[in-house]
């Protein structure tokens, strides 16, 4: 699991420069959710940065590719540190 670590460190470099540090926060943190967030605000900024006449220069040469790699990264670390729900589970009021 620490490669996978490595990987989402790696990738947060290519979210844009002001969220950086943001990124390098919640990963210390340990607050992946909110590190999804940012990834997924600025997925959806490039995204809608290339369909305009005049692109801000902040989106344009973020690699969309490395944010979806970086998003699908945090997403299977989150699934690792998910708790079992025991809600399902109603057996343990019968014994």
């Amino acid at each position: 699991m620490e490669q996978l670590l490595d990987k989402i460190r790696r990738l947060s470099k290519s979210l844009p420069e002001g969220d950086i540090k943001f990124a390098e926060k919640y990963i210390e943190s340990r607050e992946f959710d909110k590190l999804l967030e940012i990834v997924e605000s600025d997925i959806y900024m490039v995204q809608q940065n290339r369909l305009v006449e005049h692109p801000k220069e902040k989106f344009a040469n973020i690699n969309l590719e490395e944010l979806l790699r970086l998003r699908g990264a945090v997403d299977e670390y989150m699934s690792f540190l998910e708790i079992p729900d025991s809600s399902d589970n109603d057996d343990w009021m019968y014994d």
